[in-house]
């Protein structure tokens, strides 16, 4: 199953997992409308990776800018694909940015966590501090809390991670997810 991040958002929702306000937008008009205050993020829903390196990914002040933003990301072709909704988010000035992952590992036939305390979208950088843990068996806070430690977190960030690893990893199994 491939899902948008606005789709993969509304999972998150569902069981607990922190996420910003957002609304995803069909129509630039409907920015006139929007209920989250500025400054927000608009980013193209495509199935691709790149989308802000693309121009996909815009931050806006104002209405009159989104408007504008959202019409040339509505035309912006990334790796061939046409948004048809564009997911405007709140904007936050954050302090550090992680990735999160979990996934199956074909050769291994197990579950992998997969984290780097350098997300973003600097996808080398990511690459180059990518950690992983096999979940040997079943899941328990144990495998997240392994990941956290060689990710080099610690203090609150340990148990905040662990407990939406453990969310991510509850969706992997119910919804079949990768």
């Amino acid at each position: 199953m491939e899902l948008l991040e606005y789709q993969a958002k509304e999972l998150f929702k569902t069981v607990g997992i922190p996420i910003l306000p957002s609304l995803t937008i069909k129509n630039p008009r409907n920015l006139k409308q929007l209920q989250i205050p500025y400054p927000v993020v608009l980013k193209s829903q495509v199935r691709s990776g790149g989308r802000g390196k693309a121009g996909g990914v815009r931050f806006v002040a104002n209405t009159i800018d989104a408007i504008a933003a959202a019409r040339s990301i509505f035309n912006l072709s990334i790796l061939g694909e046409y948004p048809e909704v564009i997911l405007a988010e709140a904007h936050y000035n954050i302090e550090r940015e992680l990735f999160l992952a979990v996934v199956l590992d074909y050769n291994l036939q197990r579950p992998v966590l997969l984290g780097s305390a350098w997300g973003g979208m600097n996808i080398d950088s990511l690459l180059a501090n990518l950690q992983q843990v096999v979940v040997e068996d079943k899941f328990s806070l144990f495998y997240a809390r392994r990941l956290t430690a060689h990710m080099g977190l610690s203090g609150q960030l340990v148990c905040s991670v662990s407990d939406i690893l453990a969310k991510m990893f509850r969706l992997f199994q119910e919804r079949d997810l990768d």
